[in-house]
C-alpha cells in the first residue's frame, strides 16, 4: 500500500555537518552507544507493551536533559519513509531501520549533530555524526546523554562483560567508531593494501560503505574498532585517531608525488570522471560517487577548476537517494526515474567544471 505523506511527520530541518566540509582525506567520522535498560529483556523479545514502556521511560527522561539542543521526538511510524532512509543517510548508519517495530522512536537534537534511536537494536542508542576530527569532544558529548539517562534508570552491566547489549559483540564499553577515509593516491598507485597492512591491529576493520573492503566505492576507506569489550573508551578512540593520522599521511604523500609526476594516468581517469557526471542520462549512486571520487581527487591535484572542495565534498552526501530526492524531487523517492533526475542534476552542476 502507497504510503500518504499527509500522514506523517516530518524531521526537523538542520544543518548538514558536511556543507562547509573542506576536509581533504579524513571526510567525517561517527561514534555511537548502545545501552540497554536493566530488568528488561531486548527490544527483539519484548511485547508491544513493554515496548511501549521503554519508549515512555527514555522519552520523558530524554527531554529533561538540558545539554541537549531541543529534541524532536519521532515515531519511527510516523515517518515517512524518505524521512527515515534520510535521517540513517545523515548519520552514515550502516544498518537500515527495521520497519513495524513498535515503539521505535527516533529523538533528533536541533542542530542535526546528534541522533538518539530507542527500541531498535538495544533500547538505546546514540549516535554522533562528526567532521572536525575531534572524536573525543563528540564522544564525551554523547557521554553527557548517556549519563544524565543513567542518572535516572539504571543500564544493565555486568562486573565481567561491561554494559550489556543485545549483540554480544557490542558489549563492554558499547561504542563504535567509524572513520571515512578518501584515499584515491593509495587505491591508484596500489598502496592501499600495505597502507592498510602496515597499520594493521588486531582491534581495526578496514572495510567500505558496503561492507567489501575489495571495492572501495568513492575510493572511501572505513576505519572502525572491531572490539567494545576488554578496551576502554579512550583506547578505541585513540587507536582510530593514531592509524587514521597514519593513512592520512601516506596519502599526503602520495598525492604529492603524482602532482609532481604530472600521472597523465590520473589525469585521464579525472577527465573520464568529468565526462561522466557532464554527460550521463542516468547514473546510480555506485557510479555517481566513484566519479565524484576522481573530481574531488583532480581538484585537490590542482587539475580541476569550476567547482569547490566544500561542494564536491557535499556530494558525496547529497548523491545517495533519500538527500537526493529531498533536494530535487520528493516525489521521485523509490523511483526508477530517480537516476535519471540524479544524472541531470549531475550535469546542471557540473556544466562549468573542466581540466586546467
Amino acid at each position: 500500500m502507497a504510503e500518504n505523506p499527509g500522514s506523517f511527520v516530518s524531521p526537523p530541518v538542520f544543518d548538514h555537518p558536511w556543507e562547509k566540509n573542506a576536509n581533504a582525506i579524513w571526510l567525517a567520522s561517527t561514534l555511537s552507544l548502545h545501552r540497554n535498560i536493566d530488568k528488561f529483556n531486548f527490544p527483539q523479545r519484548l511485547d508491544n507493551e513493554k515496548r511501549r514502556l521503554v519508549a515512555e521511560l527514555m522519552e520523558g527522561t530524554l527531554k529533561q536533559i538540558t545539554s541537549l539542543d531541543g529534541v524532536c521526538i519521532l515515531p519511527l511510524d510516523a515517518l515517512h519513509s524518505i524521512d527515515r532512509e534520510f535521517l540513517t543517510e545523515h548519520f552514515l548508519m550502516f544498518e537500515p531501520v527495521r520497519d513495524n517495530q513498535h515503539g521505535q522512536t527516533f529523538v533528533i537534537e536541533q542542530s542535526g549533530k546528534i541522533l538518539i534511536q530507542i527500541n531498535a537494536s538495544d533500547h538505546l542508542e546514540l549516535h554522533a555524526v562528526e567532521v572536525s576530527g575531534e572524536l573525543e569532544k563528540a564522544f564525551h558529548s554523547l557521554a553527557a546523554i548517556e549519563q544524565s539517562v543513567e542518572n535516572h534508570i539504571p543500564f544493565s552491566f555486568s562486573n565481567r562483560f561491561g554494559y550489556l547489549t543485545s549483540d554480544p559483540c557490542q558489549s563492554g564499553t558499547g561504542l563504535i567508531v567509524n572513520a571515512y577515509v578518501h584515499i584515491p593516491a593509495l587505491i591508484a598507485k596500489g598502496g592501499y593494501h600495505k597502507a592498510i597492512s602496515n597499520e594493521h591491529q588486531e582491534g581495526l576493520i578496514f572495510t567500505s560503505l558496503q561492507g567489501n573492503p575489495e571495492d572501495l566505492i568513492g575510493d572511501l576507506l572505513v576505519v572502525k574498532n572491531r572490539w567494545t569489550t576488554g578496551v576502554t573508551e579512550e583506547a578505541i578512540l585513540s587507536s582510530i585517531r593514531n592509524t587514521v593520522q597514519k593513512i592520512v599521511a601516506e596519502e599526503q604523500a602520495l598525492r604529492k608525488k603524482i602532482q609532481e609526476e604530472k600521472d597523465t594516468h590520473i589525469i585521464d581517469h579525472v577527465s573520464r570522471a568529468i565526462g561522466t557526471l557532464q554527460h550521463s542520462f542516468t547514473i546510480d549512486t555506485s557510479e555517481a560517487l566513484r566519479a565524484i571520487s576522481q573530481v574531488k581527487f583532480g581538484i585537490e591535484l590542482g587539475l580541476v577548476k569550476g567547482i569547490t572542495i566544500e561542494a564536491i565534498n557535499e556530494l558525496f552526501f547529497d548523491c545517495r537517494r533519500a538527500h537526493l530526492a529531498k533536494k530535487i524531487n520528493a516525489d521521485l523517492y523509490g523511483s526508477p526515474q530517480l537516476y535519471n533526475a540524479r544524472a541531470q542534476f549531475f550535469r546542471e552542476l557540473m556544466a562549468s567544471v573542466e581540466l586546467v
